[in-house]
């Protein structure tokens, strides 16, 4: 049975919104905490993914995000989180900091991936063997932090392989 509609007018639209967002600092369970570990995975946790996104301009998407809506935060408190296993990084419509609670739900796309990509990591063998030792060895890593003269043509090349063979691996990981 359907109810009456609700009439809602366009500010409160907007109010909504905001706050479902947390982006009014009263909104948020942890407006007027520190942004600590613990407030900025239940952050995570309420979006359900974070953007990740590599391009700087006043600061990194996933750090705008979070700052936007936990006074106080800090880009290494991320960073801590993926070291400690509670968020991963994965590719869902984008890269994105995922709650590791939801990484099984990620299952089936994650064996799709390893059938389509299985004959690129195969010719990268080497490379992946390594990427992988020094990730288990060392945590997460960027892909700046490997250094390599091995160029391989990645999915953005369109002529010569411009890519380093680690990057390419570490996006075929992914």
């Amino acid at each position: 049975m359907i109810g009456t509609p609700l009439r809602v007018g366009r500010q409160g639209v907007i109010r909504f919104l905001v706050e479902a967002q947390h982006l009014r600092h009263s909104a948020s369970p942890d407006s007027r905490a520190t942004a600590t570990p613990a407030a900025v995975l239940r952050e995570i946790r309420h979006l359900e993914c974070v953007q990740i996104d590599p391009v700087s301009v006043v600061e990194r998407n996933q750090h705008l995000v979070l700052a936007a809506r936990l006074p106080g935060y800090r880009p290494q408190t991320l960073g801590e989180l993926l070291r400690r296993r509670r968020v991963f990084e994965y590719w869902a419509n984008a890269a994105c900091a995922v709650p590791i609670e939801d990484y099984p739900l990620f299952e089936g796309t994650r064996r799709r991936f390893r059938r389509r990509l299985a004959p690129h990591l195969t010719a990268l063998r080497s490379v992946v063997r390594h990427v992988l030792a020094e990730l288990d060895a060392r945590g997460p890593l960027t892909a700046r932090t490997f250094v390599s003269d091995h160029r391989v043509r990645g999915a953005w090349d369109l002529g010569d392989p411009k890519t380093k063979a680690t990057s390419h691996a570490l996006s075929l990981l992914l």
